[in-house]
């Protein structure tokens, strides 16, 4: 955990934060037993959060798993890219990758 938590730190990488739900993992027993945390994060380097500064991380209700999903939604900053005068890119998904 401690090379994870040092990866982290060299790379530069913040948490997003979250709106929703404080815990995305339990345990699913039952009382005193139950454990709940929360293991799973959005983290981004702080030229991503410049580029889509209208970033949420939403934590989901669980359905199927003993973790909670995350919903990351972004948009970049339009007025940016108009105003650099940098083009806006296309992503396109390649079949090859599935």
């Amino acid at each position: 955990m401690e090379l994870f938590r040092e990866m982290i730190t060299d790379l530069g990488l913040q948490d997003l934060g979250f709106t929703g739900h404080t815990f995305t993992w339990t345990n699913d027993r039952a009382g005193e037993a139950n454990i709940q945390v929360r293991l799973d994060r959005a983290l981004a380097t702080a030229e991503w959060r410049i580029l889509f500064p209208l970033h949420t991380v939403s934590h989901l209700s669980r359905t199927c798993s003993d973790h909670a999903p995350l919903l990351i939604h972004f948009e970049d900053n339009s007025n940016q890219w108009q105003h650099s005068g940098k083009k806006k890119r296309v992503f396109y998904f390649e079949k090859i990758w599935t």
